[in-house]
């Protein structure tokens, strides 16, 4: 037993979308999500508002059968409602890619039988043309409606879920999907996999790695290479950004908490070896002690690092949500895991060559007491 959404009621297999029940439930859910979101107009809540009321948890499996000519189109609107059937459409084919849809409706479709739906949907409503509307079949559609039917009461929306309500109330609620989760929700919740904390803390140890040697680091081009130091910390910003990039709010949070105390163990080595004064004296040979100037210009160099890893940092978070939401993350996520590390891994080892080659730090104490 299934369903079958037709052009005029025919069955002939170019006039008509043959499915399962579960895929017609799964079709009706996108088209609403969709539709919710994008409906504006009156004409264009009612027609969400007919796929809504096919409901088969309420009306029985198999009795959610419609035409296209069923549909309550209004002539004088016709053309601007089709174009937003067409733009529902197009619309749910890209919620069904993100992986949020599927964690907001608490299930996972079948990608590829729901592209077949949507496309099958999708070609049935670009052969509808408004000669075939039936004019008397919006005022049946009305009729018989009691005073609190959804179509009377100014089309209200389910609070739970944000879709529109039917005669049978909200499709979600009768069908026991779980409220919609929000971003307090993801923060307060334990759903991170021990894979995702063991990616995490390796992007946060290379991070800290990155935003910590840069501290120190540009005061050295600063002195061999200026004014590069401004182009290093840009590029620095930009692989912090890259590195901070995350699936979703939860995971760009522990990656940031988890980068502190490991940035504390960073910054303790380069404090306790004397790494920047032991730098400019091999610069600058037997230079002596830091200057007044050159611990202001260090100043700067970190203001600005930090402005910058701050908009870096913003900006992540919006290329996360765009990586997830078209189901890219994972496939960035395996790149971003090797070019982080990869970078941390010159990082050390360009920091250990200089520690080789720059003066002591008895040396250098010496000097400047003598």
């Amino acid at each position: 037993m299934g369903n079958i959404i037709s052009f005029n009621g025919s069955v002939s297999q170019d006039d008509s979308l043959s499915i399962s029940n579960g895929l017609t439930d799964v079709l009706i859910d996108y088209l609403l999500l969709s539709g919710s979101e994008l409906a504006e107009t009156e004409s264009e809540k009612r027609i969400i508002i007919f796929l809504a009321e096919k409901q088969q948890s309420i009306i029985g499996l198999g009795n959610a059968n419609f035409a296209m000519t069923d549909i309550p189109w209004d002539t004088e609107t016709f053309e601007s409602d089709k174009e937003f059937m067409l733009q529902v459409t197009d619309y749910a084919k890209e919620l069904s890619t993100r992986e949020t849809t599927s964690e907001e409706l608490g299930y996972h479709p079948d990608k590829k039988m729901l592209e077949y739906a949507l496309n099958g949907f999708e070609r049935l409503i670009k052969r509808m043309t408004v000669s075939a509307v039936d004019k008397d079949n919006l005022k049946e559609w009305f009729s018989d409606r009691d005073a609190d039917d959804p179509v009377i009461c100014g089309y209200p929306k389910c609070e739970k879920h944000g879709i529109f309500l039917s005669m049978h109330g909200c499709k979600f609620c009768n069908d026991g999907v779980p409220k919609a989760k929000t971003i307090s929700d993801y923060i307060k919740g334990s759903e991170i996999k021990s894979r995702d904390i063991k990616t995490d803390i390796l992007l946060s140890v290379s991070i800290a790695v990155l935003f910590v040697s840069t501290i120190f680091l540009s005061n050295l081009i600063s002195i061999k290479l200026s004014p590069l130091e401004y182009v290093y910390i840009i590029f620095v910003a930009l692989l912090y950004g890259m590195g901070m990039v995350s699936r979703d709010i939860k995971h760009w949070i522990l990656k940031w908490v988890i980068s502190i105390p490991f940035s504390s163990l960073v910054i303790q080595f380069f404090w306790k070896t004397d790494f920047s004064l032991r730098a400019l004296n091999w610069v600058l040979k037997d230079y002596g002690k830091e200057s007044a100037g050159g611990r202001f210009a260090g100043f700067i160099f970190l203001c600005f690092q930090f402005i910058c890893c701050f908009i870096s940092g913003i900006a992540s978070i919006v290329a996360g949500k765009i990586l997830t939401d078209h189901g890219r993350y994972e496939e960035y996520e395996q790149k971003q895991v090797i070019a982080e590390i990869a970078v941390a891994v010159f990082i050390v080892s360009i920091v250990l060559f200089l520690e080789m080659n720059f003066p002591s730090a008895e040396y250098v104490n010496a000097m400047i007491n003598s």
